[in-house]
């Protein structure tokens, strides 16, 4: 801690309240706790947001003023309040809000990158919805400052690889360092976990196989092929399977397709549930489908797998990189490959309990206090060398 105070000051800015980013809010605060828990005695932790102002809606009462006071907020309102904090180092815990560095001492200021999902659809490498022009440029705005902060840190190997070819950001400024899987997240005696489906819907106390897909929606989860695979599995097993869906609702197209491959009576779409809700799925299902075309960490495998439940994925280089050999891997278009590989996890019981046992270790791997003490070390290295002038040349 040479050249250092016996207790560092960091600042973790997180989103906006008003974002409703769930995965962003979960990200923050295990980690502000983890850093109190793990790091007391060295580190004292604040945390800084900002409420969404209400200018422009006060007068013009439409969805457009609305989305024009979240800017207003985001780059405006944000940045003047972040302005005013002083510490030895500030973390900003979503790179869609980087532009806060610019308010910042730079030289101090770490930058967690979770996805580049946005610039990866642009070039047509991800499918992603298009998005309004200016949601674009506002997000190459916050990306601009990754550069020329003291480090970025990458959830995986992945992200830094995105983080460097489309940023330019030098390799040696970029650390790989996973988010945690919260404890939370464990096996549950199999009363507890059924008391609790119970709750979500009558038909989670049926015989199954249920088969468990988590997250939203949007096109690179790749819904489409995750409804053709599950009516693969309903077919080769010839039996009562479910899909349990938990996050964001089918939509209509995925209703009609759903309909058209005859597994629209064997859907279970529970929409959003509470983690304990979660966590209780995890243990009623039989396995976790989880057919990305792309993600840049993969927080269910890994959630599931502490909850004991085998997972099969696609071969996505980040889910590969998170699960290892603690999940079965398909590519994400490969229907068939991957309904067999449900198959035989559903049926073939020296599979599932060797899948359980390596799930188990390898989410294990992943904790909020390994997670802690490596940005804690990391910290000091950027106050260190901002203390010493040594801060990294700003492009």
């Amino acid at each position: 801690m040479t050249g250092l105070p016996e207790r560092l000051q960091v600042t973790l800015f997180r989103d906006m309240p008003a974002e409703g980013r769930t995965s962003m809010e979960v990200y923050a605060s295990e980690l502000a706790s983890a850093l109190r828990a793990h790091r007391w005695g060295q580190l004292t932790v604040d945390e800084c947001s900002y409420d969404e102002v209400r200018l422009v809606r006060r007068g013009l009462p439409f969805p457009l003023a609305a989305k024009i006071d979240n800017y207003l907020s985001r780059f405006v309102g944000y940045p003047l309040s972040a302005r005013r904090q002083r510490a030895h180092v500030y973390h900003i815990v979503d790179h869609g809000y980087g532009h806060l560095a610019y308010a910042l001492d730079r030289s101090r200021t770490v930058v967690t990158c979770h996805d580049l999902m946005l610039l990866r659809a642009a070039d047509g490498s991800v499918p992603q919805l298009p998005r309004p022009r200016i949601a674009t440029a506002a997000f190459r705005v916050s990306l601009s400052a990754l550069p020329r902060v003291a480090q970025v840190v990458a959830d995986s190997e992945t992200t830094k690889l995105d983080v460097t070819s489309y940023l330019g950001v030098p390799p040696e400024r970029v650390v790989v360092i996973p988010p945690g899987v919260s404890p939370q997240f464990r096996s549950l005696p199999p009363a507890e976990s059924a008391a609790a489906c119970e709750t979500l819907s009558p038909r989670l106390l049926g015989q199954g196989p249920f088969v468990l897909h988590v997250g939203s929606v949007s096109p690179y989860k790749n819904i489409e092929g995750l409804l053709r695979v599950f009516a693969r599995v309903a077919r080769t097993l010839e039996s009562d399977a479910v899909l349990v869906r938990a996050g964001s609702k089918l939509e209509e197209k995925h209703l009609l397709l759903a309909d058209s491959l005859g597994v629209a009576d064997r859907i279970i779409d529970l929409g959003e549930v509470t983690t304990a809700q979660l966590v209780a799925l995890y243990n009623r299902c039989d396995v976790l489908l989880f057919p990305s075309f792309y993600e840049g960490f993969g927080w269910p495998p890994l959630e599931a797998m502490a909850c004991g439940t085998p997972v099969v994925t696609s071969t996505a280089p980040a889910l590969v990189e998170t699960t290892g050999d603690a999940a079965l891997h398909e590519d994400a278009t490969n229907h068939a490959a991957l309904a067999a590989a449900v198959a035989r996890v559903l049926s073939d019981a020296e599979l599932r309990e060797r899948l359980q046992a390596r799930g188990l270790r390898r989410a294990g791997e992943f904790t909020w206090a390994r997670t802690a003490d490596r940005l804690g070390t990391l910290y000091e290295d950027v106050a260190r060398a901002a203390a010493r002038g040594h801060a990294l040349e700003r492009v």
